[in-house]
């Protein structure tokens, strides 16, 4: 069972699947198109403009981070901790 269930805002069909990917490579992570009761985190990138996921990820006090965090966590195979440049 996931711990950590990822949702993304604003990204291509390539990214989604990139940010997918990159998700299946960590333990208990999952990646989910719709931002839901589940949902930990929402993925989005700096300066994008704002959206109803990250209206509804902001008011329930979710981290929004950059994809960036995940695909660095997949690399090093652990969640990283979420720094200032996430």
């Amino acid at each position: 069972m996931a711990t950590v269930v990822l949702c993304s805002t604003g990204m291509s069909r390539s990214e989604r699947d990139a940010l997918e990917a990159s998700a299946a490579l960590l333990p208990a992570v999952s990646y989910r198109g719709d931002l839901t009761s589940a949902t930990t985190h929402l993925l989005a990138r700096r300066g994008a403009s704002e959206s109803a996921k990250s209206a509804c990820a902001a008011e329930r006090g979710l981290p929004i981070v950059a994809p960036e965090w995940l695909h660095d966590s997949a690399r090093e195979g652990v969640l990283l901790p979420l720094l200032a440049r996430y």
